[in-house]
């Protein structure tokens, strides 16, 4: 069987050169699209049309363009391919790895086959938490469980030529759309271990916009479900891809509000928000331990909320120098007396909730606030309330308490 590997290009690295020799070394025929790189590109496509056959797009449009673009050359002039693979061009991808998904495909009609990488701390922790985001709303989103919806390594059958072409996408999101098709029409899609690499901590050779092309993946995703449509779903998802690297800075804790609904099922918790004057003021916090806050209340709230999903109430606002953020579940409150001792650390009030758990979660949340120079309260009100206080950022960036 015949195969063929597509490789998008835009302004590619010399490492291209490599790629196609060990390609040709393992009998591929491959077609590379020139995705409108600048003119000091040429000289360099030109040495690749003497091995391989190379599209050019005039201008950028896109990797899903440039992936349609070879597919349709492919049904017009090289039908007799039974198996089409494709990779990128930055040396991420091994042409073993695309052989070994190459194979799959060949053996597997109709069936699409993805390059899976293994998330370990070797991987950039923008490039993990960002897999892992996407991963669980994808699965929220169409039921289906795919360990890596990022990848870029896939390989499929002749038979879904046509098919891969009516899905829409011009840029990155193309290739989520791909996963979203798939699963809609009942497609099998394996899933084969490859060698993960990065060139960097910041994957620095990738062209990837973090903002622009996460809204058109993001986007795709939510219109697919009934269930997450809401501003939240977006805004949480979108706030969370600002916030990767990891260092303290200023920003709204609605942010990471936001991004704990857009990872939550709708049949757990169903959230409110609502903010003060319509302003979100921006605060000093540690972007890195700030998310554990908010992991914490919402599993203290689904835990004993009366039923399922779970109502909480958010609200942000300012009082005198501090920016309040109160978190308020609909669950059963604790013994008046005993509010003040719930940040308490092992304290458990099993009076009122009665369900078993360690003790430590809320002390958690109260030692992260005052080491942010914060801290936390709670009270009854219609359920449990708690209140989260920031140090306000000033008009010069600094902290309001910190300068008395």
């Amino acid at each position: 069987m015949e195969y063929i590997v597509i490789i998008p290009a835009l302004n590619p690295e010399p490492c291209l050169e490599k790629l196609v020799d060990r390609l040709w070394e393992l009998e591929n025929q491959v077609l590379i699209v020139d995705d409108g790189s600048g003119k000091e590109y040429r000289e360099r496509f030109q040495k690749l049309e003497k091995k391989c056959i190379v599209l050019h797009h005039k201008e950028n449009k896109g990797k899903g363009e440039a992936i349609k673009t070879a597919l349709q050359y492919i049904r017009s002039e090289l039908w007799e391919y039974g198996a089409i693979g494709v990779m990128d061009a930055d040396g991420q991808h091994l042409p073993e790895d695309m052989e070994k998904l190459l194979m799959r495909a060949g053996t597997n009609p109709r069936t699409l086959v993805l390059g899976t990488r293994i998330f370990d701390q070797s991987v950039p922790w923008k490039s993990r938490m960002g897999n892992q985001i996407t991963r669980k709303i994808f699965q929220m989103t169409t039921g289906a469980g795919i360990s890596d919806t990022q990848t870029g390594l896939r390989a499929f059958s002749s038979e879904l030529l046509d098919f891969l072409l009516e899905i829409p996408g011009e840029r990155y999101e193309y290739e989520m759309n791909v996963l979203i098709y798939c699963v809609k029409k009942k497609i099998p899609i394996i899933e084969v271990p490859i060698t993960t690499i990065y060139h960097d901590k910041g994957n620095s050779c990738s062209h990837f916009r973090k903002v622009r092309d996460s809204i058109r993946i993001y986007r795709k995703l939510f219109k697919f479900s009934s269930g997450l449509s809401s501003f939240f779903d977006f805004y949480g998802i979108f706030s969370c891809l600002g916030g990767w690297n990891i260092r303290s800075e200023y920003r709204s804790p609605s942010a990471y509000i936001a991004q704990k609904e857009a990872v939550t099922a709708p049949e757990k918790v169903r959230m409110t928000f609502e903010k003060e004057d319509g302003i979100i003021p921006e605060v000093f916090i540690d972007i890195e331990q700030i998310p554990r806050i908010f992991d914490n209340l919402l599993e203290n709230s689904i835990k004993y909320a009366v039923r399922l999903p779970a109502e909480i109430q958010v609200r942000i606002l300012k009082r005198n120098a501090k920016v309040v953020l109160e978190w308020r579940d609909r669950g059963p409150g604790v013994p008046e007396e005993k509010p003040p001792r719930i940040f308490d650390r092992f304290y458990r009030c099993d009076e009122a909730r009665t369900i078993k758990g360690s003790g430590v979660g809320l002390y958690i949340v109260k030692y992260i606030m005052e080491r942010h120079g914060g801290t936390a309260e709670a009270e009854n009100d219609g359920g449990l309330k708690i209140r989260l206080y920031f140090p306000e950022r000033s008009k010069d960036g600094e902290d309001i308490d910190r300068r008395r």
